[in-house]
């Protein structure tokens, strides 16, 4: 008898450890699955499980991004700046507010892999939280085109998509070049970009995206002249405006970047520089050349639209 109840006791054992299996393999891949390091902006070094499409978006130009790979979002913020034939793609895509204030509460429920995200503080606060939470999130800047094309590539290898990456960023890479080779000629022109609203705004030097993509062109940005004797690591991305130096710019033409609602402020901020004395003396202004760029292109990074972009760009200052 003694024998049998050991030999019982043995069989419960052995179906108690195949129940513990069962149960726990689920868990497994979590574990075993491969993993990508990411350095973010933060300097933190991000563990990311790959391939994902798990991914939670804070940025139209990422979720862009994933929809040109062929990868829907898990969640998104308000989309208002992406044009809407992307829009329609994604009205089963939970939201999860707005891009200056993500939810942290909605994306945790959704259990995403990776949360990708910018530099801005609104977005950067979230880091320890979701840290706590066990969630993968990068945050990374985008001040320039090769960093557009890079952050391609990361999303790329994150979602497995790495031959779609190459493909886009290669078709990208040849728009620019055809049409830096178009307009490398041409005289170069003077440019001031004004960077926010009517009631505050700043200009834009080369060490931001919309600088560094009108630098691919025959340009010179006047904020860089002011610039001239920072330390090329300290050269700051937005200056705040010198009205007495604006007064004596000749500059041939304004670029506006606005994120206010309306698509039609360039009038609202022409009649601004008018009012004012010191922007009277700037030739753009005098003779009208004062251009607002479409905020789906300029507001925030334009990703995968930056040839687009460019071409844009070329056609105001040169066509």
């Amino acid at each position: 008898m003694k024998r049998k109840s050991g030999w019982a006791a043995a069989a419960v054992l052995l179906a108690a450890a195949c129940l513990w299996l069962a149960v726990a393999s689920p868990a497994e891949p979590k574990s075993t699955a491969a993993q990508l390091t990411v350095t973010d902006a933060l300097q933190r070094e991000v563990a990311i499980p790959v391939p994902t499409e798990r991914i939670v978006s804070l940025t139209n130009a990422d979720t862009e991004t994933l929809l040109a790979l062929g990868v829907k979002p898990l969640a998104v913020v308000d989309n208002r700046n992406l044009p809407d034939t992307l829009s329609a793609r994604l009205t089963e895509v939970p939201r999860v507010g707005l891009a200056t204030a993500p939810n942290v509460e909605q994306m945790a429920a959704l259990r995403p892999d990776l949360v990708i995200g910018t530099t801005m503080g609104f977005q950067t606060s979230l880091a320890p939280t979701l840290e706590q939470l066990g969630i993968p999130a990068v945050f990374m800047s985008v001040s320039s085109y090769r960093e557009i094309l890079d952050r391609i590539t990361l999303l790329g290898k994150v979602t497995g998509r790495t031959d779609q990456a190459a493909a886009l960023t290669e078709d990208i890479t040849r728009r620019v070049e055809a049409l830096r080779t178009h307009y490398a000629a041409l005289p170069r022109r003077k440019v001031l970009i004004l960077w926010g609203t009517p009631a505050s705004f700043q200009l834009a030097s080369s060490q931001t995206f919309i600088g560094d993509l009108v630098a691919q062109l025959p340009v010179d940005n006047v904020t860089d002249r002011w610039l001239a004797n920072v330390p090329a690591g300290n050269k700051p991305g937005f200056v705040t405006l010198d009205m007495e130096e604006i007064s004596r710019t000749d500059a041939d033409e304004i670029l506006i970047v606005t994120h206010g609602l309306s698509r039609n402020m360039s009038q609202q901020f022409l009649e601004e520089l008018q009012a004012k004395p010191a922007w009277q003396q700037v030739k753009a202004v005098r003779e009208g050349h004062v251009h607002e760029l479409p905020g789906e292109l300029f507001a925030s990074n334009p990703n995968v639209r930056v040839a687009d972009a460019l071409a844009y760009l070329a056609e105001v200052l040169y066509d």
